[in-house]
């Protein structure tokens, strides 16, 4: 129950943060690594829950049918969320080398010059 709380906590915060970056920007067409971040983390936040879900089912219910157990035993496995936490970090890195915000910060609009003594 803890880590799910946990989850869920932080996918309020980085909807709070996509509803913010919403309203600043008008919508997502300028911040498009920001729109690969919050898709990709509403995305493993769903496959999450159904994995959850898919396990409590196979550990409450009596299934016979072994066909439908092994269903739901792949269904519910964790190695499906490591390999689709591979692949949003491939998602993210693809977006930054398409030059996704142009390698800088949405909040910063000038770059200063760093001076030495």
């Amino acid at each position: 129950a803890a880590p799910m709380l946990y989850a869920i906590i932080l996918m309020a915060l980085a909807l709070y943060k996509a509803a913010e970056h919403w309203r600043e920007t008008a919508g997502f067409s300028q911040l498009t690594l920001v729109k690969v971040l919050i898709q990709d983390q509403a995305i493993y936040f769903i496959m999450v829950i159904i994995c959850s879900v898919m396990q409590i089912l196979l550990d409450q219910l009596d299934i016979t049918n072994p066909l439908l157990a092994d269903l739901l035993d792949m269904l519910g496995s964790p190695s499906l969320l490591s390999v689709l936490g591979s692949h949003l970090l491939v998602h993210l890195k693809e977006a930054g080398e398409r030059g996704a915000n142009g390698g800088t910060s949405y909040r910063m609009k000038t770059m200063s010059s760093i001076g030495f003594s």
